[in-house]
This record gives C-alpha cells, structure tokens and sequence, in this order.
C-alpha cells in the first residue's frame, strides 16, 4: 500500500464522490466556499518564450497565483500555470475545490478571472480559461527524468506568490494511493501550502509534472513533494480541449492486494491479484459478472498483482470503451468485461463545449448512509460514524444529534434522511446539538475522506480493502 499525502493549498479560502453507491471512492478535497457563476473570455493563444530564457523565468512568465473571486487580495490559496500546447491553464482540482470561477494574478500583478472548464478529483487535475494573457509554459513527458536530475517548483507558498525553489528528482513511479490513477514523481524541491498546482520544471524549462501533495502526516516542507506526471497532465488537457470526456472511471468494488498476511492465510505468493470482497449492486462490476471471492489477475492486457496496478490499467483503457478483466475464480480462468462508463459517471467532470462554454456540472448528492450519516434510533440522534466517510471528516461523533437540515428542523431519523435527500446542493448543512448540549452548524462535504477534519487530505493510512 502506499502512503497517503497531504494536498498543498492553504485551507479555508476554497472549499466526488463517483457514481452513485456506498462502496465507491471518495478522494478528498479542500474545505472550500464555493465561487459564483461567472463567464471569463477564451483562453488567449499562448506566446512562446524567449529562447534565451532561464528555466525559472520562462515558468514564473506562464505561472499565477490561484485567489477567490472577491478575496484577491487576501493571500493566494493555490498556484496554476498555462499550457502552451493548449492554451489550457492548469491546477489540481483540490485547489479550485467546487468553485465554478477563480482569480488568476501574474506575476507582475495582473489580474484576470478564470472559469473552471474541467476538473478531475480522483487525478486532482482542474483545467481553467480565460486568466491574464501571457505566455504558455510547454507541457513534457516524465520518462526522460532520472534520479538526480534537478528540477525547479515555483508556485506561491503560504501565500507568498511566485516563489522558486531548487530540488533534484528522488525517484519516479512512487504510489501515493492505490486508488491514484498514476505513478508520482517524488522530489526534493521544497512544497509548502499553496505550493499544489504549480509546475515542476526541468532544466529545459519544461512542465514535467503537476505539484500536488506532501507526505501523509505533514502541512510544511520535509523534503518529499510528489508531482502528478507530465504525461498525466497532457493527456488531461488535450482531452478537454478536444471536448473529449474526462473523468476517472468508477468500477463499483471493494478489493484488496493479495499479500502480507492475507498471501499467507490463502497459500497464495504475495503479488498473485487483486480478492474481491463486495460488489455494489448495479455497478460496473456487477454488470460484468464479478463476484465476491474472485481474484483479478490481468486488466485491459496487463497483469494485476496488486490494487495500484488494477488502477493503472483500468484508468489507461479510458472511460468510455470496455475493459477485459482476467479473473480466477475456484481455480478456473475467465475473462469478464466491465462495460464502460455511464454518462452519469462522466457529466461530473465538464468538459468545453463547441462554443467555448463550459458543460453543466452534475455533482453527486448521496443519501445520508453515502454520507456515513448512521443514526442510532429512530430518534434524530447519529451513532458514531465509519472512519473515512464525509460525516466522519466532518467532525461528527456519536452522540451527536440533527436538530435541523440546512434551516429546516428535524424530528426523527426519517425526517432527517428525507431532508438529506431533498437538500439542494451536494454538501449537507446539519444543526447538531453536540453531547455537551451546545449546538453548531457542520457541513457534511460528499467530496471528504480522512483526515479533512484536519484541513487536509488524508491523514489516515487507507484501510487494506480500497474502493474503486
């Protein structure tokens, strides 16, 4: 299992799951006020940069500092840069959280809204128009880096716009999280708050990855930044700017890598697939056939001997084909196919229009149990919620009771979850009177995990079963 990691914008300022069932990922974000409707004018065509340049000054040319609208003068929340082979300004998704517009400022102070055109929260990959115009930074692969090569991160630091500093590459392929669709670069380069959806540059001056996270366990720089692939990056922004679908596949599972104890207790050798433990019903995978018990051992051609590589290879095979999944099941071999995904999985992430304009965004709204919401009687009084769900990251404790759903009040279980269901936004807005007879509000985001009671993404190591 990999580590978890600590998303790098400054908490406060901004505030998926998949598709629809309890046993879905849910990958975290930042605590965020959501931006209002705005429209921003197209993306200016990017200008290429002086070919005598020095790598740092052709990214800060193309690099901004991420603000919300009305709080531009407060301290950045986040940085974002613009793509020269798109004209695409880029960030990660946690930084932009759900709003539908944000402020961009240069580096020489020029400010300019940007609407957020497509986001992925499972990638953590956002793409904007509009901004300040200026040049665009090139947006390369990862596979020519080696150990030891250096790199630059520039973004804006605990606020402090468009900073740079100086790292080498440690090492490449790192798994933050199994359910991550790719293998992170991990460098030395120092990553602060703020720092997440900046470049890492090469000396070429060149976008090889997208600053995304920290070391599970801490919100300052210890020398381990990890950066979302360059390739990663590029595949996202061509898609979108295409008006292809993006998103991540959802397959509607929980399942564990075969090793440790488990390889042990089975008489299997570590490595060997991937246990399926339950199946949502409806889903993905139940539609292809799988079933509790089975083992996968190859996706779309590849092998699979443990979670990360299933996410790999489902995430490669694209949302909108079929993926072929070799399983073992009481000693015999299949082929089972999951169907591809649903439009109702893909609308959440808006791609562009024809004209320019961004697509409706659909966010999911899951019912008080999607939420970890348990009550303990038929009174509105809640039990303690499952660690890892939004009602857990929201601070919710057993004991607690709903007084009032949004500013509607509540007399029982079933008014509660009725109101749950009928709220008019994803995140639930509860009145609790808390054990101590005090009473507050709490927003019970659908886009938690753990940890983000915290102000950050994930302080708790995952548990062995993962959700897909």
């Amino acid at each position: 299992m990999g580590r978890r990691a600590f998303p790098l914008v400054l908490a406060g300022v901004f505030a998926v799951t998949l598709a629809a069932g309890a046993i879905l990922l849910i990958r975290p974000s930042c605590s965020c006020a959501p931006a209002p409707r705005t429209s921003a004018a197209d993306p200016a065509p990017p200008a290429a940069p002086a070919p005598s340049a020095s790598p740092a000054s052709i990214a800060l040319a193309a690099t901004f500092s991420v603000h919300a609208l009305g709080g531009e003068e407060a301290p950045a929340v986040g940085t974002a840069f613009r793509d020269a082979a798109t004209g695409l300004i880029v960030t990660t998704a946690h930084v932009v959280g759900e709003a539908e517009a944000v402020m961009l400022v240069d580096r020489n102070g020029h400010r300019a809204e940007a609407r957020v055109a497509a986001r992925d929260a499972i990638k953590d990959i956002a793409a904007l128009t509009g901004g300040p115009n200026g040049p665009g930074l090139l947006v390369a692969t990862e596979d020519r880096l080696i150990p030891g090569d250096e790199v630059l991160a520039v973004g804006a630091p605990l606020g402090l716009g468009h900073s740079v500093t100086r790292g080498i590459v440690s090492a490449l392929g790192r798994e933050i999280d199994a359910r991550s669709p790719y293998p992170a670069i991990q460098h030395d380069a120092a990553l602060n708050p703020g720092s997440s959806g900046g470049p890492l540059v090469d000396r070429a001056g060149r976008a090889v990855g997208l600053n995304a996270a920290m070391p599970d366990g801490f919100r300052r720089n210890v020398g381990i930044g990890y950066a979302i692939p360059g390739s990663v990056v590029a595949r996202f922004l061509a898609d979108v700017a295409a008006g292809r679908p993006v998103g991540t596949r959802t397959i509607g599972l929980v399942a564990r890598s075969i090793e440790g104890e488990l390889a042990r207790a089975l008489g299997t050798p570590a490595g060997s697939g991937v246990l399926v433990e339950e199946i949502a019903p409806g889903e993905a995978a139940d539609r292809a056939g799988l079933r509790a018990g089975d083992v996968i051992v190859g996706a779309a051609g590849r092998k699979v001997g443990r979670a990360f590589d299933l996410t790999l290879a489902v995430d490669a095979a694209g949302i909108d084909r079929p993926v072929p999944l070799t399983v073992r099941r009481a000693g015999t071999e299949l082929t089972l196919n999951l169907p591809p995904a649903p439009s109702s999985v893909v609308t959440p992430f808006a791609a562009l229009t024809p004209d320019g304009r961004a697509a409706p965004l659909a966010a999911g709204r899951p019912d008080a149990a999607g939420l970890g919401l348990a009550f303990a009687s038929s009174g509105s009084e809640l039990a303690e919620p499952d660690a890892g769900t939004p009602a857990a990251a929201a601070g919710i404790r057993a004991g607690d009771t709903v007084l009032a759903v949004g500013t509607d009040p509540v007399a029982s279980a079933d008014d509660a979850r009725t109101r749950v269901a009928a709220r008019p936004a994803a995140t639930a807005v509860l009145l609790l009177r808390g054990a101590d007879g005090g009473t507050r509000y709490v927003l019970v985001d659908p886009t938690k995990g753990p940890g983000d009671n915290l102000g950050a993404r994930g302080n708790v190591r995952p548990r062995d079963s993962i959700g897909f």
